[in-house]
């Protein structure tokens, strides 16, 4: 990872890309903070990880769904109480138009 020189101007910057107005004294708070973090990413990024699996879930957590208890609404009860339906299906008004 590069070395990224996190100044007052870049964070000025962004927060004008961002719309943000900041005070002098957010502006020395943030620019501290923000390159606290990207220099603890950077230590990160140093750690040799090419012998470790990728993990997409780290508290072991298994698929809790039992499929003997499944259960479906019937059609004439989930469209009972809507206002306009057309074909089993719920009519809404359109979002968006043509």
């Amino acid at each position: 990872m590069s070395k990224i020189n996190f100044d007052k101007k870049l964070l000025k910057h962004i927060a004008t890309l961002a719309r943000i107005d900041l005070t002098p004294a957010e502006v020395d708070t943030y620019q501290d903070q923000i390159s606290r973090v990207i220099e603890h990413i950077d230590r990160l990024s140093k750690v040799d990880t090419t012998n470790i699996k990728p993990t997409f879930q780290v508290t072991d957590t298994k698929n809790i769904f039992n499929a003997s208890l499944t259960c479906h609404l019937p059609v004439k009860s989930a469209i009972s109480t809507a206002r306009s339906t057309h074909k089993n299906f719920i009519v809404v008004p359109a979002s968006l138009k043509k």
